[in-house]
């Protein structure tokens, strides 16, 4: 499976539970949350496919950086599940309008 899910706040228990249920299904998963410590129990045993960043995508820069280095390890994100707060969607979503905003001046 080469679809690459990010669950922002994955170190909540629905969190958890959503994270487990895609890696038990083969997905690429990315996992979120303010410090790694709380999701790297997470992802053991699931190797290159699993990817644990901390970041807080209340702020935005952080949510750039998060996003670059899903890209970057991955290639794309397909999909984005918050598991506790519609806040880190909204703030990721202003970053990659942001991006296609920058993308469309530079080509014009």
């Amino acid at each position: 499976m080469s679809h690459t899910v990010l669950i922002l706040d994955a170190g909540c228990d629905a969190g958890r539970r959503i994270a487990r249920s895609f890696l038990a299904d083969g997905f690429r998963v990315v996992v979120t949350g303010r410090h790694v410590g709380d999701l790297i129990d997470i992802l053991h045993g699931h190797g290159s496919r699993a990817l644990a960043i901390a970041a807080d995508t209340h702020d935005v820069a952080q949510a750039q950086r998060l996003v670059d280095r899903v890209e970057q390890r991955f290639g794309t994100i397909d999909s984005v599940v918050c598991a506790s707060c519609a806040d880190g969607v909204f703030c990721l979503h202003r970053h990659r309008v942001q991006r296609l905003t920058d993308q469309r001046r530079a080509l014009a």
